[in-house]
């Protein structure tokens, strides 16, 4: 009597055809041979390994080094929450202990800046780049943020990408810079003047996503894309750490698509491991 460890495909040829049957390794191919016999007495029974059934080795999740509250290290965690994938957060001191300069970190990123991502003998650095490898390669139906199988809705999400980076960000980074990040974590005193500054430009960039939002649910197209999740940090950062989260206000669809964001799991998830008021 024969018996495997692990539960093999049985490959039957039937008049002529190949079938495959899957059984529990209890039963052994023996038993099987009977059973199919009563089927058909010309059937053959070769058992075999499969690719598709030989257990895959567990593969080490992916390392993100940098602190959970780095806007760009939230950036690549909602990235990996996004498509399921495992991961492991290496904390890193940016502060006090500087580890950003150490030697590990610019083997890592030669430019000391976070996040770095490890995947086996794999090192990436720059957020976006590394937020892009991580959805193309855990894309599925489910999660597919780039939409690279159409062509005109990709473009439609790195059009969106692009104004969050260049036009969006650059807005509201000083007021977030200001009022948050210089005066809790560098002792710095908030310079009204570039907030003021950063307020009128905040808004002149909002006026056109509301125009936008007005015609699509999401920026790229009436589907969720990596354009909406890249505004998550700056946005989160404004209406939760500075007085100013109340301009969405001023600007209803803009408001709802940031409600619609923010019950989103994942951004709950890493929402929730970031630093917020003060």
């Amino acid at each position: 009597m024969i018996e495997m460890d692990t539960p093999p495909c049985v490959h039957v040829v039937l008049r002529g055809r190949w079938l495959r049957i899957i059984w529990n390794h209890h039963l052994h191919l023996l038993q099987a041979r009977h059973i199919l016999y009563y089927i058909s007495p010309s059937i053959f029974i070769y058992p075999t390994i499969c690719d598709t059934c030989t257990p895959k080795p567990a593969m080490a999740p992916v390392k993100v080094f940098g602190p959970a509250k780095s806007i760009n290290v939230a950036r690549v965690l909602l990235c990996l929450e996004e498509v399921g994938a495992e991961y492991e957060l290496v904390h890193m001191d940016l502060f006090q202990a500087k580890e950003q300069n150490s030697p590990e970190h610019l083997a890592r990123n030669p430019f000391g800046k976070v996040p770095a991502l490890q995947d086996g003998d794999l090192v990436l650095f720059e957020a976006r780049a590394i937020a892009k490898y991580v959805l193309r390669k855990y894309k599925t139906e489910q999660a597919d943020l780039l939409r690279e199988g159409d062509l005109e809705e990709a473009a439609m999400v790195d059009v969106w990408t692009e104004v969050e980076a260049h036009q969006y960000h650059q807005a509201l980074r000083l007021i977030m810079l200001e009022c948050f990040l210089n005066p809790t974590l560098r002792g710095l005193p908030t310079n009204q003047a570039v907030v003021d500054e950063a307020v009128e430009k905040t808004k002149k960039v909002l006026e056109i996503y509301e125009a936008r939002l007005s015609e699509h649910r999401y920026l790229a197209g009436d589907f969720f894309s990596f354009a909406d999740l890249n505004h998550f940090a700056s946005t989160f950062y404004i209406v939760d750490a500075t007085p100013y989260g109340s301009l969405l206000d001023s600007y209803p669809r803009v408001k709802a698509w940031w409600e619609d964001l923010m019950s989103r799991p994942s951004f709950k998830k890493i929402s929730a491991n970031m630093t917020t008021k003060v």
